[in-house]
């Protein structure tokens, strides 16, 4: 073998080591590049989803205290008397579904205690509505519950999406402290 073809052999694997060093290269950086890429689309669709079911929540237990809501014997929500909270019911029932695909098991079990603690209020409402003549007093222990299960919720959200979560002022700034729940009106 000449020195001329050795160096031709030479030059010709070293292009080719060069070429499968930078696809390879390439290659992981493309793989970690579509990771990120996949991993932030699919937190703003959680994120999507999350502030969609939150939303719903609060418009359930918005309707809950409104006057022209209707009392119920029984439905999906709840065996025993309850406030109907109308379309947002379905709604957030939909979403909470949606939040069990998609969440990790903290952000799950705090999706399923905000559905508890609004069905809890849908209860306590259609009591007071039926004590009302009695002079029931309106239970607003059960709207402060609702509203710590909706902090419990956007916290472990914002830990699941990398968001900080919530320091004290800010849950209460969110919990509303210092605001008294209006009393829900006794249909007639």
């Amino acid at each position: 073998m000449t020195p001329q073809v050795l160096a031709a052999l030479i030059g010709a694997v070293g292009v080719l080591s060069g070429v499968v060093a930078g696809s390879l290269f390439s290659a992981g950086y493309q793989r970690r590049a579509l990771a990120r890429e996949h991993a932030a689309r699919s937190n703003d669709e959680r994120r999507k989803i999350f502030a969609a079911f939150l939303t719903s929540a609060r418009e359930w237990r918005s309707a809950l205290l409104s006057p022209r809501s209707k009392v119920m014997d029984a439905s999906a929500v709840s065996p025993r008397r309850h406030v109907d909270g109308g379309q947002a019911v379905t709604r957030t029932f939909g979403l909470r579904s949606e939040v069990a695909l998609v969440a990790h098991p903290p952000t799950i079990r705090a999706a399923f205690a905000l559905v508890k603690a609004v069905g809890a209020l849908a209860e306590g409402a259609a009591q007071y509505r039926d004590a009302v003549a009695a002079d029931a007093t309106f239970p607003g222990d059960l709207v402060v519950a609702c509203r710590v299960a909706e902090v419990e919720f956007t916290v472990a959200a914002r830990e699941e999406l990398g968001f900080a979560g919530f320091d004290t002022e800010l849950r209460e700034i969110f919990l509303g402290v210092g605001r008294t729940p209006l009393p829900v009106e006794a249909s007639g």
